[in-house]
């Protein structure tokens, strides 16, 4: 559940979600697993607690008693969504472990608009992961990269870890 501002937005989505993991040799140093995941959101606007360009005068005072000027018809939406993804890890060397794995979102690009006319759909969105376990004597070495687009819009995360050994 999630609350946005004074609590004009909220977003409530419940979901189910399956993986199948697959061995790809017989010893079990390397895993293929694809996951699925099915969602329903709830979202609710509440008016009220929302504040618009149009109900502030000319003195740039606030008046709820004003028209919003937007076309909201509907204050309750909800829609039905699917994600699917796929991941793959190993032991590639003898001190080294790898794992990548991509996903995709909004399979179903549901519409989530309040207002009348507006085709608002939720636009797929894409996910790409990996990282290495570099295992040294009393460190391992664990850097990793997250990269995810959106329409226009690119994300990319970096990372590196480090755990340190202790006792035998």
């Amino acid at each position: 559940h999630d609350r946005a501002g004074n609590g004009g937005l909220n977003t409530t989505t419940i979901g189910i979600l399956g993986a199948y993991h697959k061995a790809l040799d017989k010893n079990g140093k390397h895993m293929l697993s694809l996951g699925v995941q099915a969602d329903y959101t709830n979202r609710r606007l509440d008016q009220s607690n929302l504040q618009f360009y149009n109900q502030f005068n000319a003195n740039n005072q606030f008046n709820g008693n004003l028209p919003t000027g937007e076309n909201i018809v509907d204050e309750r939406i909800g829609y039905f969504d699917l994600s699917t993804g796929l991941f793959y890890h190993g032991k590639v060397a003898k001190k080294l472990m790898l794992y990548v794995g991509g996903a995709m979102f909004h399979l179903m690009k549901p519409k989530a608009s309040f207002a009348s006319g507006d085709e608002l759909e939720i636009s797929y969105r894409y996910m790409a992961q990996g990282g290495l376990d570099i295992e040294l004597k009393k460190v391992d070495i664990l850097p990793s990269v997250l990269y995810m687009r959106q329409q226009n819009t690119n994300e990319l995360n970096t990372g590196l870890g480090v755990a340190f050994k202790f006792g035998n």
